[in-house]
């Protein structure tokens, strides 16, 4: 999109030279980026001190709790009696302790 703009000259000159940029447009373009980037940080600032804080929270302690749950139910599903007893193209057996 194409507008037209009265810029300050020197300070065009300044932002084009101080960022490296080729042209007036990657310039203004680089400074556009930047407000926005500026803007949005400022709105997760407003988000401090309207979540609650739990100092005893522990989420390493909590991932352990998960893996052991976890391990505990695979365990449980582990068994020869749960187990798939197969290879292809064999059925499972009946039941524990039967042989085919």
């Amino acid at each position: 999109m194409s507008t037209n703009l009265h810029v300050d000259d020197d300070l065009l000159n300044e932002a084009k030279k101080l960022g490296g940029f080729k042209t007036k447009r990657e310039t203004v373009e680089a400074a556009l980026r930047g407000y926005v980037d500026y803007r949005k940080r400022l709105k997760v600032l407003d988000a401090f001190g309207t979540i609650d804080f739990d100092p005893t929270y522990d989420i390493k302690a909590e991932r352990r709790k998960s893996r052991e749950k976890l391990e505990k139910l695979n365990a449980q599903f582990d068994t020869p009696a749960h187990a798939p007893a197969c290879r292809a193209g064999q059925a499972p057996a009946a039941g524990r302790g039967q042989e085919r």
